[in-house]
């Protein structure tokens, strides 16, 4: 997030830190299904915020499991969601902890995989980290960060703050 560190994002330890946990967690939802391929982390800067980025690839063939690729897509997307950027890590005790926030506080929906899968059986997937969403005449912007021992929590804040403006602005909202 642009202004959240004084490091660009591939130098701050605890960013990189971070991503690591996200990558290997999402990896290990994947590996049951072909070869996962971790390409390049990379700092994406977008106009409002930078982001780390690291492609993952998924090699195999849904015939081995005796489904076919919209079957495949629904599998995988149930083992990965959620990932530990939209969820807690490990995954066991992180889906505990999410559930027992639920019963305390409606936390509505926060993010989710979107992809698209083609005829060919290939799929293009992200995992959307920010949404807007609507009750009645009443809106609401979701934002969180990754909390690892190295967080403070002035700098957190400000990661939140950052990513709220940065949506806000992309929107027109004031």
């Amino acid at each position: 997030l642009k202004g959240s560190s004084q490091l660009p994002l591939l130098e701050d330890p605890k960013e990189l830190e971070e991503h690591q946990i996200v990558i290997e967690g999402i990896r290990a939802s994947l590996e049951r299904f072909g070869t996962v391929i971790v390409g390049q982390t990379q700092e994406v800067e977008l106009p409002t915020l930078s982001h780390l980025i690291t492609p993952i690839s998924l090699s195999g063939n849904s015939e081995e499991w005796g489904f076919d690729s919209s079957q495949l897509f629904e599998r995988v997307v149930k083992k990965l969601h959620p990932t530990p950027a939209l969820g807690a890590f490990p995954r066991k005790e992180g889906m505990k902890w999410l559930q027992d926030l639920q019963e305390k506080r409606d936390r509505f929906r926060f993010g989710a995989p979107f992809g698209a899968l083609w005829k060919t059986g290939e799929v293009r997937s992200v995992v959307s980290i920010r949404n807007l969403q609507w009750q009645g005449d009443s809106m609401m912007l979701g934002a969180g960060c990754g909390i690892i021992p190295a967080s403070e929590l002035d700098r957190e804040w400000r990661e939140i703050q950052g990513k709220i403006q940065g949506v806000k602005k992309v929107f027109g909202i004031t």
